[in-house]
């Protein structure tokens, strides 16, 4: 795919291609898929989760946390009270996964691997979460 391959050379592409990358291959449990240049895109999301009430400030600590030391390619922005809810959540994509995989590379840790992610945490805890 050309696009691909155009958001790999061009920075200025990838949010365009992730939201077209979604629209060929929707999932239930995903909100979007992010491009998380700066690591804005996952603070925001925090800030987000903490003035909806959904996280408190510990849980946000520990999120930002994640968000600045994440060495994955994508990654989602969850706590164990936010499983089983039924919600669905942004999958972040680093600049890395663009920089280093395939095109087929990609797709599979986006489809087969994150996407999986997702139907999880919909699932019912097995563990009761305090």
């Amino acid at each position: 795919m050309a696009a691909y391959r155009q958001a790999q050379q061009d920075e200025s592409q990838r949010q365009i291609f992730l939201d077209e990358f979604f629209r060929r291959n929707p999932n239930d449990n995903v909100a979007a898929l992010t491009y998380n240049l700066h690591k804005k895109p996952g603070l925001d999301r925090v800030t987000e989760l903490q003035f909806a009430g959904v996280i408190g400030d510990e849980e946000a600590d520990e999120l930002r946390k994640v968000v600045y030391e994440s060495t994955q390619y994508a990654f989602l922005l969850i706590t164990p009270k936010m499983i089983g809810k039924g919600d669905r959540h942004p999958i972040f994509i680093n600049p890395r996964a663009f920089d280093e995989l395939s095109e087929a590379d990609f797709e599979y840790n986006l489809v087969d691997h994150e996407y999986i992610h997702t139907m999880i945490l919909d699932m019912e805890s097995p563990f009761q979460v305090v």
